[in-house]
């Protein structure tokens, strides 16, 4: 009814799929972390992405930590931290530099 409503076909577009499927995941894995990779996995491919990452903020050392990583360079950079006032010149980067980041 509400695809009526709103002008949109009664057929979903794979992306729409693909967030249905989230939402599934998101009520059934209770395993945080692999629930965390089902989601980035999902969206690097909805758009078309050769990698991509998860960071999470510790608040204590106000550093971002990898929680995922996909690509490549996937496992090479979970090692590595970011210094808070670091992450925007280094995230937006089109290359992953390793020696931007602090072991």
């Amino acid at each position: 009814m509400a695809s009526a409503m709103f002008g949109k076909s009664s057929n979903p577009s794979p992306s729409i799929d693909r967030l249905k499927e989230i939402s599934t995941w998101v009520s059934s894995v209770f395993d945080l972390d692999e629930l965390l990779e089902l989601i980035i996995d999902t969206a690097t491919r909805m758009v078309q992405a050769k990698a991509s990452s998860l960071l999470l903020l510790d608040k204590k050392t106000k550093k971002l930590h990898f929680k995922v990583a996909t690509g490549e360079k996937g496992e090479e950079v979970m090692k590595f931290e970011i210094n808070l006032g670091q992450a925007s010149p280094v995230l937006w980067r089109r290359r992953v530099n390793p020696s931007s980041f602090r072991t």
